[in-house]
């Protein structure tokens, strides 16, 4: 576990300074490279064989620690730099209005979404949706990674 904290840790800060340099499309190759690079590392530590579930695991939990310290410096963005929730309501907004949504519900749901999207709301869809997006990327990373084969018990 140690292990995917650091290597999410250092994801995490990659991305971050992608995101800086307004560049989050790199961000999310840096995001499923730490994944990868967390499931070939801990793949070395095992001594060269790794199941596909071990692979799956390292890969998830690389997910939620980069997931968690990127939700943190969402929640101190949002905190210190509030017009950020506003700009994220405005884009969402043109968006639907854009995509053919009926003038009144897109006013209705803008009105809502100005009421309960605060910082920690943010958080917490960062944190959701950066494991979700993690997890399902394991799922595909775990399968190239392994090599140990279903039937071979490989002692740890």
């Amino acid at each position: 576990m140690r292990g995917a904290m650091n290597i999410g840790a250092v994801t995490a800060g990659i991305m971050l300074l992608f995101s800086a340099f307004s560049l989050p499309i790199l961000g999310w190759f840096v995001f499923l490279g730490g994944i990868y690079f967390g499931m070939r590392t801990y793949r070395k530590v095992l001594g060269g064989a790794i199941v596909y579930s071990e692979a799956l695991n390292i890969g998830f939990q690389t997910a939620f620690f980069s997931s968690t310290i990127l939700a943190f410096f969402v929640y101190v963005t949002a905190t210190i730099e509030p017009s950020v929730i506003v700009a994220l309501v405005d884009a969402a907004e043109v968006q639907l209005k854009t995509s053919g949504v009926p003038s009144g519900l897109v006013e209705a749901m803008v009105q809502q979404w100005h009421e309960t999207l605060t910082p920690i709301i943010l958080a917490i869809i960062a944190i959701l949706m950066y494991t979700a997006v993690g997890g399902f990327a394991g799922i595909l990373l775990a399968f190239f990674v392994r090599n140990a084969k279903p039937d071979e018990i490989v002692e740890y």
